[in-house]
């Protein structure tokens, strides 16, 4: 009974001690230190699971978690640490599989649509580029509710011209309209991707624009999107979704006409024609009556 009593205790001052601590919120931003890692539970029955805070270093990966990620989201993953479980791997996947459908037909914006997803929840260098800014508490533990995410000019608008003339094979509709809710620019698609909503994010992303010293220490790690017009054959993107991809036809040139004054050689033709037809019946007529 003793030892029962010692150890509610010790779990009692533990669940205090974490919720006088606070969330870990990003704190520090340099590179190999995460922002966010795991999934620390809904905020409701039906909600998607919430990342917790997290501002520690980066770690290897399981050999599963490994191959799965690399399996997901390209080579580039062989060989690095990460900020993501196996239990966001998975989920990541899933989410993935529901644009997968949408946008499979163009290499070049899958592969940066796949690469910002990646990026965002597996990073090593998530604090140069996240920032935690809200977080609720439950059952002892904090969830992120709230982030910015910095995402360069650059890679932002490369992004959405890879992806804002991608057509749905069965309707030759627009992609865009239902992975970025027919965004006509690169905030107006990146907000649709960040704002919380049923069929979207759980929470809330934010894409502020990083310029200046707004913010300390943080800097975007995407800078060199893939054009929907590469020249690598892996990722270049039919002409039928991409209007770079399509063949510069030829000129047409317009052949020089001949000109008469200013009359048009043909036109003349018929005018000198015409004349002659007109002075030889006038002659015929003018003959016959002489004859009569």
């Amino acid at each position: 009974m003793a030892l029962k009593s010692t150890v509610a205790a010790c779990l009692s001052l533990a669940t205090i001690t974490l919720a006088a601590s606070g969330p870990d919120l990003t704190k520090i931003h340099e590179a190999g230190r995460c922002a966010i890692r795991g999934q620390c539970g809904k905020q409701s029955f039906f909600g998607s699971e919430l990342p917790c805070p997290d501002n520690g270093l980066a770690e290897d990966p399981t050999d599963d978690v490994r191959q799965q990620l690399v399996t997901l989201c390209g080579e580039e993953w062989s060989d690095t640490k990460v900020c993501c479980t196996k239990e966001q791997v998975g989920a990541l996947k899933d989410n993935l599989a529901k644009a997968n459908g949408i946008i499979s037909s163009c290499g070049a914006c899958k592969k940066n649509f796949y690469d910002i997803f990646c990026t965002f929840t597996c990073s090593p260098d998530q604090s140069l580029f996240i920032n935690v800014t809200a977080t609720v508490e439950k059952n002892s533990k904090y969830l992120v509710t709230e982030l910015d995410q910095l995402i360069s000019n650059q890679y932002g608008g490369g992004f959405y011209d890879s992806c804002k003339d991608v057509k749905l094979g069965a309707t030759g509709g627009k992609a865009m309209d239902f992975i970025g809710g027919g965004a006509k620019n690169y905030t107006q698609f990146l907000k649709f991707l960040g704002d919380k909503k049923v069929l979207g994010s759980p929470f809330q992303i934010n894409f502020p624009r990083p310029a200046g010293d707004s913010f300390k220490d943080m800097k975007p790690v995407l800078d060199s999107p893939i054009p929907c017009n590469t020249t690598d054959e892996a990722y270049r993107c039919a002409c039928v979704d991409c209007g770079g991809s399509c063949p510069e036809l030829p000129a047409v040139s317009l052949d020089e006409q001949c000109y008469v004054g200013v009359l048009p050689c043909l036109s003349f033709a018929v005018v000198l024609i015409y004349s002659v037809f007109i002075g030889l019946l006038v002659l015929a007529v003018s003959g016959h009556a002489a004859a009569a």
